[in-house]
């Protein structure tokens, strides 16, 4: 028998086989990603790297995506405009905000 995938990834109780939804999966990954690196006061090594080596210090939100940078860096730079809807900003004194780079 021929199943759709979104049966397949509805919970048991619903009749379906409780598996994760992939596509689901992978977005929210990538989105986590996105989030480290936008997060302030994060210190990871791949985060410094990528915003020094990638961006050249440019503004996240507005650099272009590199030519030739992986594959994985072109997938988080283009989940920007879809990751825009869950950040807020609030500006405080001595807060990383970037009055012209960052989305307001």
């Amino acid at each position: 028998y021929k199943v759709g995938w979104e049966e397949c990834c509805k919970p048991k109780a619903e009749g379906g086989l409780s598996i994760r939804n992939i596509y689901k999966w992978n977005n929210t990954a990538v989105l986590f990603q996105l989030w480290r690196i936008v997060k302030p006061g994060n210190s990871s090594i791949w985060v410094q790297w990528f915003n020094h080596v990638l961006l050249k210090n440019k503004g996240f939100w507005t650099a272009k995506i590199p030519y030739k940078t992986s594959w994985v860096a072109r997938k988080i730079l283009s989940y920007r405009p879809q990751a825009l809807k869950f950040f807020q900003y609030h500006i405080v004194p001595n807060s990383a905000f970037k009055f012209w780079l960052d989305p307001g």
